[in-house]
């Protein structure tokens, strides 16, 4: 009778480990799933945030070349048709 009860409580032990060993790959799983989707959202935040500057910087070199143009709408044209 007692070598019984030793192979039920192994047996039930065993199946212990497995299922502990489930969740912590289900946890393990979801951390890494969360990490990644943190950094995706820093990768679009910066992303915008460079393609804000460069739209910013764009317009102030316009802003500056129209400037150096002054009243002139030839001069104006010619400098917008060869900005790139």
């Amino acid at each position: 009778m007692t070598n019984h009860r030793r192979g039920v409580a192994l047996i039930l032990v065993l199946w212990i480990i497995v299922i502990l060993g489930g969740v912590a790959a289900a946890v393990t799983a979801g951390s890494r799933t969360t990490s990644d989707v943190t950094a995706n959202a820093r990768a679009r935040t910066i992303a915008r945030y460079a393609a804000e500057s460069g739209v910013v910087a764009a317009v102030a070199t316009l802003q500056q070349r129209m400037e150096v143009a002054g009243d002139d709408a030839v001069k104006r044209r010619a400098l917008l048709n060869a900005a790139d």
